[in-house]
């Protein structure tokens, strides 16, 4: 890891302890040649995308790996009803769900 390397990654971590999101703490971070890449699990879609954009916003960034998880407690292992379960339905793709 290159010492601009190291910098990039201080910065990003000072950038998310300071958004006072609780599961950003949790958030794995690697550096490589300028190249951030995130990983871990979050609650929500937002706090994924706040770690994305605080990436975007450093300068000397080249690029940013974001394979950061969505899926708090319940939400992995919830059982979505399936496009036939849903009344009314037309949609043949099996797991599509129906929003009127």
């Amino acid at each position: 890891m290159l010492a601009a390397d190291d910098e990039l990654e201080g910065q990003l971590r000072a950038m998310l302890a300071i958004r006072h999101l609780p599961s950003l703490n949790r958030i794995s971070v690697r550096v490589v040649d300028a190249v951030i890449f995130l990983g871990g699990t979050v609650m929500t879609y937002f706090e994924r995308n706040v770690c994305e954009e605080c990436c975007r916003q450093i300068p000397g960034v080249a690029g940013v790996c974001n394979e950061i998880e969505v899926g708090g407690p319940g939400l992995r292992n919830r059982d979505f009803p399936r496009a036939k379960e849903v009344p009314g339905s037309e949609c043949e793709t099996p797991g599509a769900a129906v929003i009127p």
